[in-house]
């Protein structure tokens, strides 16, 4: 006969440890469920579910931990699976977050892109407002932040946009007393509109009429520019230019 390993095993210490983890899921199952119920704040809501998750991985490598201690001596096969177990977790982990900044470091040393370079990314362009350890952040037109990943741009084509292209549009209504025709006075603004500083002169601006009365004429005016922090300063400088229009003033 072939010789057999006398490997102890305690059946009544492997019920103990599946029952001991059944309580453990049950009580992290209740405290997800009734802790937000508990909370009135929605952002201590959010924040709760949001840290959560990273909770409960901390509970149960701890329990792991603990599990494989306890059956080390009575079930040490078992131990060995579960220290197994634990390695594969902590070494998917590791990794995980590793990849992510060594691609950030990859991706910055490349030196291709820089803050306030314009790109596009699948469905989404914007200027790039910040680089972190393990994102790209870009603005878009609307001044919302998108965050991309460094390993989603690692697995799909980012285009850096020509500086000819990194112009901004603007658009708003302009109000004006009906002393000109319509053509006449869309001339009229878009020599306005060009002769600001500011304004590009690569995209001319779109002006058209939207309703015009007995009394005043309405434009929706759209211009262009390489920062967004002029529109305001532009749209005033239009404005007060036809502030005064029809009081003699108009020539």
């Amino acid at each position: 006969m072939l010789p057999t390993a006398n490997i102890p095993f305690s059946a009544k210490a492997f019920l103990y440890v599946v029952i001991a983890t059944f309580m453990l899921w049950l009580i992290l199952r209740i405290v997800k469920q009734l802790v937000p119920v508990i909370l009135k704040r929605p952002s201590q809501k959010s924040g709760f579910l949001r840290y959560y998750p990273v909770v409960e991985i901390v509970i149960g490598l701890l329990f792991l931990t603990y599990a494989i201690d306890y059956l080390s001596s009575s079930n040490p096969m078992i131990a060995f699976g579960l220290f197994l177990i634990v390695l594969v977790i902590i070494l998917w982990i590791s990794w995980y977050y590793s990849k992510s900044y060594f691609l950030g470091i990859m991706f910055k040393l490349n030196g291709k892109f820089k803050i306030n370079d314009s790109v596009r990314f699948k469905n989404y362009q914007g200027k790039i407002v910040e680089m972190t350890g393990r994102r790209m952040i870009i603005e878009d037109d609307k001044g919302e932040l998108i965050f991309i990943p460094y390993e989603e741009l690692a697995r799909d084509i980012i285009i850096k946009n020509h500086p000819a292209e990194n112009i901004l549009s603007y658009n708003f209504l302009l109000r004006t007393p009906l002393t000109k025709t319509a053509d006449e006075r869309v001339k009229d603004i878009r020599a306005t509109i060009l002769s600001l500083p500011w304004v590009s002169i690569k995209k001319h601006p779109n002006i058209s009429l939207v309703e015009e009365t007995d009394d005043y004429q309405v434009f929706d005016i759209t211009f262009y520019s390489l920062e967004k922090a002029y529109f305001y300063r532009i749209e005033k400088a239009i404005k007060q230019t036809y502030l005064h229009i029809g009081d003699g003033s108009d020539g």
